[in-house]
């Protein structure tokens, strides 16, 4: 009869056998840093962001509408892009080249898979903002002399400014991954964040009539940007009739990003690889 002792070729199992949150975490923060998307997701956030203060700089003939602040945060536009691509990738990329099996074979409940890629993307998008406002300061550097760009005392709106920028681009990060769950095809859930993002906003904004402005105003993007919106633009939203509280746009773009998490949180659960 065995006494419960493992013999000399016995082979021992793991002390702590499983899926565990920990494991599921770990797995999808090596995945997601080692991929190369990733990298050029940050550097491309990093260098749009300060291309646009650089050029701001450049032409600088007049003091800035919004001082620092407003400089620090002209490029959100477009740097808010590679980031939402990014959170596309992550989420839909393994379902493009057959790997999410695996994964989805080794977490079979899966919704700790999506969480984890959250986490991760959420890590980036706050290095790649904290680095793009950086970028834009330095860049901002060779024109310290010229009439509209001013360095030196901050505004009282700069660190809600700030703040606000890598905010908004933590939230269109994970807004991306969501869409990249939902869709599960890399290039059709870019081309969704792309026209969410940007296109339908400029489309809106060139109609100008009080129903595209109305439209405008509780898209993820235009509102989600208020919260990094210098309060010199505060001010000529208010003069313009349109909304305006920062704090209140955000949370139209964190109510977007938890919607959508909601609708794939499902989807991951249950839809087949």
């Amino acid at each position: 009869m065995s006494d419960g002792v493992a013999g000399p070729g016995a082979v021992a199992l793991p002390a702590r056998p499983g899926v565990t949150a920990t494991r599921v975490l770990r797995a999808e923060w090596v995945k997601t840093w080692t991929a190369s998307a990733t990298a050029w997701c940050v550097a491309a956030t990093v260098l749009l962001h300060a291309a646009v203060a650089l050029v701001s700089g450049y032409n600088a003939a007049a003091p800035a509408a919004g001082g620092l602040s407003g400089l620090l945060s002209l490029g959100l536009v477009v740097s808010q892009l590679p980031l939402a691509l990014l959170g596309v990738v992550v989420s839909a990329g393994e379902h493009h080249d057959g790997s999410a099996r695996s994964t989805y074979l080794a977490v079979p409940r899966r919704l700790p898979v999506l969480v984890g890629r959250a986490a991760t993307v959420t890590a980036v998008a706050a290095l790649a903002g904290g680095l793009a406002v950086a970028a834009a300061w330095a860049s901002l550097l060779p024109f310290a002399d010229r009439v509209g760009v001013t360095l030196e005392a901050p505004d009282g709106d700069l660190v809600r400014v700030v703040a606000g920028t890598v905010l908004h681009l933590l939230a269109v990060s994970l807004l991306g991954l969501a869409l990249g769950a939902i869709v599960r095809r890399p290039a059709a859930a870019g081309v969704v964040a792309l026209v969410w993002l940007l296109l339908l906003d400029q489309l809106l904004t060139m109609l100008g009539s009080e129903v595209a402005l109305a439209i405008r105003a509780a898209m993820p993007g235009w509102a989600g940007r208020r919260v990094a919106t210098p309060d010199e633009g505060l001010a000529d939203l208010v003069r313009a009739g349109l909304p305006a509280d920062p704090w209140q746009g955000y949370g139209i773009l964190v109510a977007w990003t938890v919607a959508a998490l909601l609708v794939a949180a499902p989807v991951v659960r249950r839809s087949d690889v």
